[in-house]
């Protein structure tokens, strides 16, 4: 499950900083974050490219030209639904009938506690739970990240490179 949960996050990454986003088809935020190195490069990545990638702060942060002149950021839940015949269905992801489910689940679920202290959400009483819990795994998967390993990861999901 969590395999597929990150599957699903390499495809929104991919979406965000490739050629087929519609608020950034010029990949300004691609290039940029090919030229910065040092000091630059990190305060940018976590007073920007964390946030746009988890969405947070858009009417703050994001608006206009405060963020390398694009449009905005896009919602995972918004990309997710918008390309859901494209990828696997919530039902897949969270394959309820794996003997390995309520184990994977729990698993997921503290990790995401731990993570999110104190503030914690309550999947068990929340109707969209599936994709909750992918949207707060894709936030603690982004924002645990090193700024080398954010980088080098980005450029993996733009540019795969083929092992031949």
């Amino acid at each position: 499950m969590e395999s597929r949960i990150v599957y699903h996050i390499e495809k929104f990454v991919a979406f965000l900083f490739g050629v087929n986003n519609t608020n950034d088809p010029e990949q300004r935020i691609y290039n940029k974050l090919l030229r910065l190195e040092g000091d630059e490069l990190e305060n940018w990545v976590h007073e920007k490219v964390k946030k746009y990638i988890i969405c947070a702060g858009f009417y703050v942060e994001f608006e206009g030209d405060e963020f390398e002149g694009i449009y905005g950021p896009t919602l995972f839940e918004t990309w997710y639904l918008n390309n859901v015949h494209e990828l696997m269905q919530l039902d897949e992801i969270y394959e309820r009938t794996s003997p390995d489910y309520a184990v994977e689940m729990q698993e997921i679920k503290l990790r995401l506690h731990d993570y999110q202290q104190p503030n914690t959400r309550n999947y068990d009483r929340d109707l969209s739970w599936q994709i909750h819990i992918m949207t707060d795994y894709m936030e603690m998967f982004i924002m645990t990240m090193s700024i080398a390993d954010l980088k080098s990861y980005i450029i993996q999901q733009v540019d795969p490179v083929e092992i031949r």
